[in-house]
């Protein structure tokens, strides 16, 4: 049949090495990370796993790898436990079945949920999407963080530097983008409080890819939107361009 088993909640994401024809795929709910031998696609192999702690490690949520000059470099985020906890990037190099870690330390992320991460061109550069989920707090007290879209810079010889971009929620009434109202029990709506205030959720990003031309294109799926950013431009003169598509 050709098709591995990884067994539950071991297949949330995916990056493929067109170098080396190895497949990683990491289970957010299995904290795992399973390693597969796609060199034959009609008979695939699981050579290798890696399980995370859930204290130590955190939850991992996306994956991306990127081959350059002979060398592919993986990168994993994670979610941590606790709302307080920023989430993190961890970079591997890449040799088939053998994953080397970069650093010693993972990259504190300015967020704590990571959703989506994706490799500039030339591998130097990873954007991370921090969608800022919305939650009640204790059933009560509704909270919104800020969604940001974050930069990782970063080489085999050097530590990585962190920047972030904040998506402010002014751009929901600027630029005309659809908005996501969240209420309490008291005004009717199916919410987990009892207050009657209707609130506007901030946009939530939640996947990013990048084009060969090194632009950046992120989706507001709850939103209907969909954002462009030059990446090519220095981190100062970028500016999202989002665009509403429905």
């Amino acid at each position: 049949d050709g098709i591995p088993s990884f067994g539950n909640r071991a297949a949330t994401a995916a990056a493929m090495d067109h170098t080396t024809g190895f497949l990683y795929v990491i289970g957010t709910g299995g904290r795992v990370l399973h390693i597969i031998d796609a060199t034959a696609p009609a008979a695939p192999v699981v050579v290798s796993k890696v399980t995370f702690d859930s204290q130590i490690d955190g939850y991992p949520t996306a994956v991306s790898l990127c081959s350059s000059d002979g060398m592919s470099t993986l990168a994993v985020s994670f979610q941590r436990e606790g709302l307080s906890i920023n989430g993190r990037v961890r970079f591997y190099r890449a040799e088939q079945a053998l994953l080397t870690k970069l650093y010693n330390n993972d990259v504190a992320l300015q967020g704590n949920d990571p959703v989506s991460i994706a490799f500039a061109t030339g591998c130097q550069e990873l954007v991370v999407v921090i969608q800022g989920q919305w939650f009640v707090l204790n059933d009560v007290v509704f909270q919104d963080p800020q969604p940001t879209i974050e930069f990782i810079t970063f080489s085999s010889f050097s530590n990585p530097t962190l920047n972030d971009l904040t998506i402010e929620n002014s751009i929901l009434v600027a630029d005309k983008i659809r908005q996501v109202t969240e209420c309490g029990d008291g005004c009717g709506c199916n919410g987990q409080d009892t207050s009657s205030t209707v609130r506007v959720r901030d946009m939530e990003p939640r996947q990013v890819t990048v084009n060969s031309n090194n632009i950046a294109f992120i989706t507001f799926t709850k939103n209907n939107a969909i954002a462009r950013l030059d990446l090519n431009l220095g981190f100062i003169q970028r500016e999202l361009d989002i665009r509403n598509i429905g």
